[in-house]
């Protein structure tokens, strides 16, 4: 028991510096896609650094192949809350939809690739002119 507990808390050790380390770069892509939206926008670069920008949050969804994906459930239809979401496709998981003309849509993964959506705080934040 012991040693199973011993390879629990190595493993978790492992996986906290993993998740720090996966996290510190994704806040650094995270500031570097704002600074060329701002950029892109007609924007000093730094404006949207800091501030709303310096705590990033990590959330993992995991949508795992499914036989009958009419059963399954994700994450209710909601608008992104923060400046930006940058989502990881996975290969063969269609869980991203979007909302166009009254019906919502699959959007077909791109294996590996990063989305980035725009977030409502950055339309507010732009007071919705840019975006």
């Amino acid at each position: 028991m012991i040693i199973q507990l011993t390879n629990f808390f190595l493993v978790m050790t492992t996986c906290s510096e993993v998740v720090a380390k996966y996290t510190q770069e994704m806040k650094r892509v995270g500031v570097t896609i704002l600074e060329l939206l701002c950029e892109g926008l007609g924007l000093d670069p730094k404006y949207c650094c800091g501030g709303l920008s310096d705590s990033p949050l990590l959330l993992a969804h995991h949508y795992p192949p499914c036989p009958e994906p009419g059963l399954t459930l994700g994450a209710p239809k909601h608008r992104d809350p923060n400046l930006v979401t940058i989502l990881l496709q996975e290969k063969d998981i269609n869980a991203l939809q979007v909302f166009k003309d009254g019906e919502w849509l699959v959007v077909e993964p791109i294996p590996y690739a990063f989305v980035v959506n725009i977030g409502l705080m950055l339309q507010v934040y732009t007071c919705f002119s840019h975006i």
